[in-house]
């Protein structure tokens, strides 16, 4: 099995294009037969990058905490998590989102949970 070192970080400005490019793409690998091919076809990693930028830039810290992984300098996934938005349990804080980018690389994070 090959291992790689993944970096675990605050998300910077000039990282909105290649959350993007995850998003999309994890969207596309994940969602594929499940959505219909027409909408996954339709994503826009500019609209996307323009949507990341925004979040990032946000002068008002937001509800979300954000973290990129990397490895070998390239961004390969990122996640979000922060405060419950519905009261459940005794949990405190909840996982909003997970995006992993998986093809291309056997040492991607995402590779070994198919």
């Amino acid at each position: 099995m090959n291992t790689a070192v993944v970096t675990i970080r605050k998300p910077h400005l000039a990282d909105a294009g290649a959350i993007a490019d995850v998003h999309i793409a994890s969207w596309r690998t994940t969602y594929a037969g499940i959505v219909a091919q027409s909408y996954l076809d339709a994503l826009s990693v500019d609209e996307r990058t323009a949507a990341w930028t925004r979040w990032l830039s946000a002068s008002s810290p937001s509800r979300s905490e954000i973290r990129v992984a990397e490895t070998h300098s390239h961004l390969v996934g990122f996640v979000a998590g922060g405060l419950r938005r519905e009261v459940t349990g005794d949990y405190h804080a909840q996982l909003y989102a997970i995006y992993l980018r998986s093809e291309g690389s056997e040492s991607a994070p995402g590779a070994s949970w198919h």
